[in-house]
């Protein structure tokens, strides 16, 4: 019996059906139905008469989706797709990158989902199926960045509020990866580079917005954040790059803090 675990869908700089012994070797067709499916996890068979061939489900296009999912279950040998009623369902046993990047973001963690993002949704299916799937395509993976957009912002926001400066820069990451020419994007993720004491990290992409914008009036605002951030990191190190001492408290009984030879220590009483 085939194991379904060792198989994977990735749909993310896909299509791609993976089995235990390498890709599959689908139609890009087939690959077009295989990425309805794992995209929307569960789809009704008119949905997808309509989104393929933009037809009614009639006998001939249920006939047609039968054959089609009779392909894709021959060259992948597994039953990665599953059939209840009307009802087309991703095998919840095969690993999926859109359940990948739909755990991430309820999870709270943004930038690998940006970066799943980032690779384009079917971006190899060179294959034009059809203006109706063109416009799916296009409509879900623009509701996918506008709900990492939104979350990540919110995370940005909260985290920052609450000096949680990993968890922000997480969401900052996540950000600029989405749209790394925005101002805004690359200054919270300098401010965040920053405050988790990545400050060189904080002026490559500093330098990488100057690089392409200059050093006008548009990369002002940014110029002077980093001017902070250096501020506060030489602050931070003290006179001539040395840590600044922090006063001790109060002694408690036979402690040192001068060093030796430092304080009351020593042979006298």
């Amino acid at each position: 019996m085939t194991v379904l675990k060792h198989y994977s869908v990735e749909l993310f700089g896909g299509p791609t059906l993976t089995g235990p012994d390498g890709p599959c070797a689908l139609s890009p067709f087939q690959y077009a139905f295989l990425a309805l499916i794992y995209a929307e996890e569960n789809l009704s068979r008119p949905r997808v008469s309509k989104l393929l061939w933009n037809t009614e489900p009639d006998a001939r296009a249920r006939a047609r989706i039968r054959q089609l999912r009779h392909q894709v279950q021959k060259r992948s040998g597994a039953q990665v797709i599953a059939s209840a009623g009307d009802l087309l369902s991703a095998s919840a046993d095969v690993q999926s990158d859109v359940r990948d990047f739909r755990a991430d973001i309820s999870s709270g963690i943004y930038l690998p989902a940006a970066e799943r993002l980032s690779r384009g949704l079917l971006s190899t299916l060179l294959m034009e199926v059809g203006e109706e799937f063109e416009d799916w395509r296009d409509s879900f993976e623009r509701r996918l960045k506008k709900d990492l957009v939104l979350k990540a912002s919110t995370a940005w926001e909260a985290s920052k509020a609450g000096s949680e400066w990993e968890r922000a820069r997480d969401a900052a990451e996540a950000l600029h990866v989405l749209n790394p020419q925005s101002q805004r994007a690359c200054a919270r993720l300098v401010e965040a580079r920053a405050r988790v004491g990545k400050l060189r990290a904080a002026e490559i992409i500093y330098a990488e917005y100057r690089l392409t914008h200059g050093s006008g009036e548009k990369s002002s605002h940014l110029t002077k954040l980093m001017e902070r951030a250096r501020t506060a990191d030489r602050e931070a190190a003290g006179p001539a790059g040395v840590p600044e001492v922090v006063q001790a408290g109060p002694r408690s009984p036979g402690s040192n803090p001068c060093g030796p030879g430092g304080g009351s220590g020593g042979s006298g009483g």
